[in-house]
């Protein structure tokens, strides 16, 4: 796989499928598994991020469902990041990848304000963008039959979800290339205590819809009108919304996360969304279940189109930070 082959093949795909000019430039931003580019034409003055998500990564059909849903969120004037449709009214365009395969890409607003700086109160923000998300994807399932349907086409993040298929994932990577120390009991023990603290949640107990997925501060920028907004829903689920706030605090560590930080996005969640008490109890799990959630990711990944960073060692000091998760959340 080459970055100019697959930029060549996006800036093709704009054209055909979204009408830019030819003379439109693509240019790598980086992306990881889902590789992402800027997408501008300095003669006409504008500026898009494409976003290409291979089949292996996300089936299609789970990638129009998700942005069916933001258009819907952008349209009520929710803090998230537009996406551009298609000349034929799509939400996004099947595109051949250079390596085999199909890809999802799709066009999104370019957001040129920076991201929150910890720590400088932006904390509390932070938690009520969030927050005030999650209602209004409370309101769309309510109001529009059309969301509903959509939400029966993206993935749950439920038990099975959070825990038992990254599980599996980091399960393999652990068999094939043994990491030293005790990974696979850390891993056990692990499962054991998250089944034994959510195994018994259900949705009513604790607030459960659609969820952004991947709600760290690093998908957070300010838009042109200065309003922070809420972008790359690639992981959008149905799921309890204690994942997201979980994410949003996990993604803090190693960043300038400190109790300060954590008190100010709950207190700003909390200013839209009053948490349940059982919530409040559960969100040390559920932290450690994104943990679990994000090595799965990368042990499902992992050595594919290059990732061949994520070595034992790797899972060795992912696995070190889960045991002590599960050992202080549950």
């Amino acid at each position: 796989m080459t970055s100019k082959g697959l930029a060549e093949v996006v800036r093709r795909a704009t054209v055909r499928e979204y009408g830019l000019p030819p003379t439109v430039g693509v240019y790598r931003l980086g992306g990881g598994l889902s590789p992402v580019f800027l997408v501008r034409d300095a003669t006409q003055g504008f500026v898009w991020v494409a976003r290409v998500t291979p089949a292996d990564v996300r089936r299609p059909t789970e990638v129009c469902a998700g942005l069916a849903i933001v258009r819907r969120l952008v349209g009520r004037g929710s803090p998230v990041a537009r996406c551009l449709e298609t000349l034929g009214g799509r939400p996004a365009t099947l595109v051949d990848l250079p390596w085999g395969g199909r890809g999802t890409l799709a066009l999104f607003e370019y957001l040129p304000g920076p991201q929150p700086r910890l720590g400088s109160g932006s904390d509390r923000m932070l938690g009520s963008l969030v927050a005030e998300v999650h209602d209004a994807m409370d309101r769309l399932a309510a109001e529009e039959p059309a969301v509903r349907a959509a939400t029966q086409s993206v993935p749950a993040l439920d038990l099975a979800g959070m825990v038992h298929e990254p599980a599996r994932c980091v399960a393999a990577v652990l068999d094939a290339e043994p990491t030293p120390g005790d990974g696979r009991e850390v891993l056990a023990r692990a499962v054991a205590a998250l089944e034994a603290r959510l195994g018994g949640l259900t949705p009513e107990a604790a607030s459960w819809g659609l969820i952004h997925g991947d709600t760290h501060h690093l998908n957070v920028r300010t838009a042109r009108d200065g309003r922070p907004v809420l972008f790359d829903f690639e992981h959008l689920a149905s799921g309890w919304r204690l994942y997201d706030l979980a994410t949003l605090i996990w993604g803090t560590f190693g960043r300038g996360g400190s109790p300060e930080v954590w008190g100010g996005i709950l207190a700003g969640y909390a200013s839209v969304r009053p948490l349940r008490t059982l919530e409040e109890d559960m969100l040390g799990a559920f932290i450690a279940a994104r943990h679990l959630w994000w090595l799965g990711l990368n042990a499902r990944h992992r050595g594919h189109r290059g990732r061949t960073w994520s070595g034992g060692g790797f899972f060795t000091a992912g696995l070190a930070m889960l045991d002590r998760l599960v050992r202080e959340g549950c």
